[in-house]
């Protein structure tokens, strides 16, 4: 089995969820009114970034009005975020990586690395205004107990993944009551998330105890391998080997799945994104863009238009954690 992880973040957004865009202000003539367009915001990298959102009119406002809340903590502009009555359609959630990516390193816990993410971000959440509007303001807030409310169990695992990630606290996954394996995939994920973006020094022995909840030895010295960047405790599983650079050759015959793009991010060489399987190449960019170079212009690799919005929103929210 692999890791799942979700990029986070968002980012990793992170992350499956609806094509069709469902967010929207109601009528486009009466924005000039909305409580949002009266907030001022820092021009920052990351207010810079949200504002260009969205990348395609067919997209509507609604990842740019939850990429300005979060970024900012500013809960005003999850108001503004309504949904009509249109289906999902199914697909990917925009940003592969609400959470960031790696393989598993057992096989209580699944791997994702389309980022992510996430992403969860409250772009296209299925036109259910409530639930989108919680979602922005659990995140805009830091406030776990609007992750309570969300009814979905896919927006509601995306709701805790981000919010511990972006809060930098592992203990938001606590409160995942509802599934202990979501729970324990949820401080993978905080610590992969750490990892990759080289701040394994914040990773504590009792972060690792949480990752191994479960009484896996296995997840829990994938996580010290992370803390101490020391490939020599995977003690030769190849689920925690990949997160480590390796030669291309690592990915011949068994490996994990993700491999190749595994490689890319741990050697750090955006042209092996090119090999990646079409299926696994988003994913690839948007790790990339988010967590190791948090760069719009890696995201606009991105064919299509609402993961590539997604990347946008999830390099945002990166570069607001610096």
């Amino acid at each position: 089995m692999t890791k799942k992880i979700i990029i986070i973040l968002f980012l990793s957004f992170f992350a499956t969820g609806c094509a069709k865009q469902l967010n929207k202000i109601t009528d486009p003539a009466d924005q000039e009114d909305d409580e949002s367009s009266q907030i001022n915001v820092p021009q920052t990298p990351s207010n810079k970034i949200c504002e260009k959102l969205p990348i395609s009119p067919d997209l509507g406002p609604g990842g740019r009005l939850y990429c300005l809340a979060v970024v900012n903590r500013a809960p005003q502009f999850c108001e503004e975020i309504k949904g009509d009555n249109e289906e999902p359609d199914g697909g990917e959630q925009p940003g592969d990586n609400p959470i960031p990516a790696g393989p598993k390193s057992s096989d209580s816990l699944q791997k994702n690395n389309q980022l992510a993410q996430p992403s969860g971000n409250g772009n296209d959440r299925g036109g259910n205004e409530e639930s989108d509007r919680n979602l922005c303001l659990a995140h805009a807030n830091r406030d776990p107990a609007y992750c309570q409310k969300l009814p979905d169990p896919e927006t509601k695992k995306i709701c805790y993944n981000v919010l511990a990630q972006i809060s930098r606290n592992i203990d938001i996954c606590s409160g995942i009551d509802y599934s202990q394996q979501e729970k324990q995939q949820c401080y993978f994920n905080y610590v992969n998330a750490l990892f990759w973006e080289d701040e394994s020094a914040q990773i504590t022995n009792e972060d690792c105890e949480k990752v191994g909840i479960n009484q896996s030895v296995q997840d829990r010295n994938t996580c010290l391998a992370f803390q101490q960047k020391d490939a020599s405790l995977c003690k030769n599983n190849v689920n925690c080997l990949t997160f480590f650079p390796q030669e291309i050759s690592f990915c011949a015959g068994k490996s994990p799945k993700g491999c190749v793009r595994d490689r890319a991010m741990t050697n750090k060489d955006l042209s092996l994104c090119e090999e990646v399987p079409r299926a696994e190449r988003n994913g690839c960019l948007s790790g990339f863009a988010v967590h190791l170079e948090p760069d719009t212009n890696i995201c606009d690799k991105i064919l299509d238009l609402e993961k590539r919005q997604g990347c946008y929103i999830d390099v945002a929210l990166a570069l607001s954690k610096k």
